[in-house]
């Protein structure tokens, strides 16, 4: 059925790691997915990052999504990335997240998405598989789509930066995050900051990780 971790955030979740482990379900109806955090985000997740692979059966629409992080968002992820093989029966499969009404920021996806995309066309994108209102400064080299676009929604700095360097990606999320700070709106600050990965095992699939910083 439902294979997260959480099934849906109100709150803050911080600098949590789902490392290789796998995440699937095999009921094809309404609603029944794949993600390795969370079902839906009414909250913040931030600092967060998952290798794991997230399989999930399923005929269309959200009959059997997969994503990395969370499949529906209302309210903020920042300064995530997924590392981990999305695999959705339905059509929507994200690295990220499989829809977005709400913020996604300073993410990046590095796994492998597929997904049926029969219905819709929806189909795999690495930060968000339906963009309905904003998601900004994210990057990824796989898969060659980084997020479709809805009616309202809007895209700003989505960038594929596969074969590149990752120094100006990591500049840029972590600019992103400091405006995130110094915002009084947001309440809840991220303490949280992108560094060049120099582990040679690892430093392929997450180029960049996740360290903490000192809050202000």
């Amino acid at each position: 059925e439902n294979a997260s971790f959480i099934f849906g955030n109100r709150g803050v979740i911080k600098h949590l790691g789902m490392v290789d482990g796998s995440f699937s379900n095999s009921k094809a109806s309404l609603g029944y997915g794949s993600r390795a955090f969370l079902k839906v985000n009414n909250g913040v997740i931030m600092g967060c990052y998952n290798t794991s692979s997230c399989t999930s059966a399923g005929g269309r629409e959200d009959y059997g999504n997969a994503a990395g992080i969370s499949n529906s968002n209302y309210g903020k992820i920042i300064a995530c990335y997924n590392a981990g093989t999305i695999s959705a029966g339905g059509d929507w499969a994200s690295g990220i997240c499989c829809y977005n009404e709400g913020v996604i920021s300073s993410c990046y996806n590095t796994g492998a998405v597929s997904g049926k995309g029969e219905s819709y066309g929806y189909d795999a994108t690495a930060i968000t598989s339906a963009n309905v209102k904003i998601i900004n400064d994210c990057y990824y080299t796989q898969p060659s789509r980084g997020y479709e676009n809805q009616s309202s929604g809007t895209a700003t700095n989505i960038t594929n930066v596969a074969g590149s360097d990752w120094t100006a990606a990591m500049n840029a999320m972590n600019a992103a995050i400091e405006a995130y700070n110094a915002d009084t709106a947001n309440t809840v600050k991220c303490n949280y900051r992108y560094a060049i990965n120099t582990d040679a095992a690892t430093k392929d699939a997450q180029p960049l990780v996740i360290v903490e910083v000192e809050a202000n």
